[in-house]
């Protein structure tokens, strides 16, 4: 089952509100969307197949769709809720260019993004559309371009070198407008589906490095492995499925022995229930690779399996070496395990500090860092911020 509620609307865009507590592992019917879409996972993991590429949606990925792609969707481990940014045609034109090449279309969301993207959500209460709600917008957007394209945009161009903007178009949601589909709001006088900008998850062309996309392929197919082709879109079953809730072994589903005691974090009430499901998620639906990996290592840790407090705990869980998921996981995504599993952790001290929380004492422990002083450097280096000062930001609505 899914909804969409309609947050705000302004001159060329909407901003959709999208819950979904689907709870199945196959994959949904292809859907096809008539414009541009940014979607940003607020809670909850999913997994999503466009042109063919499956790759994890997180509240640490967001993703991109372009007119006419095709997508598919499955929710191995429960709901998720989701913000979509659609914009008009003239609007895309007037940030993108004409033209514009997308390097991927999947994006790290960093703990400033995530920040900018709730502070985006709490302006659209306030109903300053015109200027505070816009200029977020705009912000976020042109951050994103900036990570997708090879090269400058207008949104990413220094001023003085941007080129005359055209009009953004009409409001985007005429009164009487049928509800949403899948993540977005639909648009007037949408993009061809045969529009240039090229779709799809992945670049084979693009080189390995810390800039590498989420889930990119190497050369020869997944990370340089001898392709063996797109799964079956038919296939009621991504490949690679396993259920997180207890031991795992290898990506072709072989149980493993349990990690042992020293390996292993105590469980958090809720952890594995997030949005009322329980944590059946798969390994990776790209079994062997270093995407697979990958996949299989953010899903753990998203779903606060266990297993996930520890490199160790977490090889073992993955039945790879520790130095094969760390070197995979950094070539895969960008950053280090490390890394990522503190900007997940700081995600979740978000969340409770924008639900009102007081004692950075418990937070810390909740969360499991050493202690407040721990917590409050991880934040701050994440962020920029102190948790007082971000109680204060996501207190308030974007604007001076």
């Amino acid at each position: 089952m899914r909804t969409s509620d309609l947050l705000a609307t302004g001159p060329g865009f909407s901003i959709d509100a999208v819950t979904c507590v689907d709870d199945h592992r196959g994959w949904s019917p292809a859907e096809v969307g008539p414009h541009h879409r940014v979607v940003l996972v607020r809670k909850g993991t999913f997994r999503r197949m466009a042109d063919g590429r499956p790759a994890v949606a997180d509240p640490a990925t967001a993703y991109l769709c372009s007119p006419g792609q095709e997508e598919r969707f499955a929710h191995p481990s429960g709901g998720d809720v989701c913000t979509s940014l659609s914009l008009s045609p003239e609007l895309w034109h007037t940030l993108a260019g004409d033209g514009t090449r997308l390097a991927r279309s999947t994006l790290y969301v960093d703990a400033h993004l995530d920040l900018a993207h709730r502070r985006l959500l709490r302006t659209a209460q306030y109903g300053d559309t015109a200027f505070a709600l816009t200029e977020s917008l705009l912000s976020l957007i042109a951050t994103a371009l900036h990570q997708l394209t090879r090269t400058p945009t207008p949104a990413t161009e220094p001023p003085g070198r941007l080129p005359p903007a055209g009009p953004l178009g009409p409001p985007t949601r005429p009164p009487n407008a049928p509800p949403a589909s899948r993540h977005h709001t639909p648009i007037d006088d949408p993009l061809s589906p045969n529009s240039r900008t090229p779709t799809g998850l992945l670049d084979p062309a693009e080189p390995l490095g810390p800039n590498r996309p989420l889930g990119s392929n190497g050369p020869l197919g997944p990370n340089g492995h001898t392709p063996a082709g797109p799964p079956n879109p038919t296939d009621p079953t991504p490949t690679g499925m396993l259920d997180l809730a207890g031991p795992l072994g290898p990506s072709s589903g072989t149980p493993a022995d349990p990690p042992g005691p020293e390996a292993r974090t105590p469980t958090k009430p809720g952890a594995s229930t997030r949005l009322g499901t329980s944590a059946r998620l798969g390994t990776s639906t790209r079994p062997g690779t270093a995407a697979g990996i990958a996949d299989a290592a953010r899903e753990a840790i998203s779903a606060d399996h266990p297993a996930a407090g520890a490199l160790l705990s977490l090889a073992e869980l993955l039945a790879v070496s520790p130095y094969q998921l760390s070197r995979a996981f950094t070539r895969e995504v960008g950053v280090s395990l490390t890394h990522y599993r503190n900007r997940v952790r700081v995600g979740r001290a978000l969340d409770q500090l924008e639900d009102g929380a007081t004692s950075l004492a418990e937070l810390a422990a909740d969360l499991g860092f050493a202690d407040q002083a721990h917590l409050t450097r991880t934040i701050r280096r994440h962020t920029g911020h102190t948790p007082t000062a971000l109680r204060r930001l996501l207190a308030s609505p974007e604007g001076p």
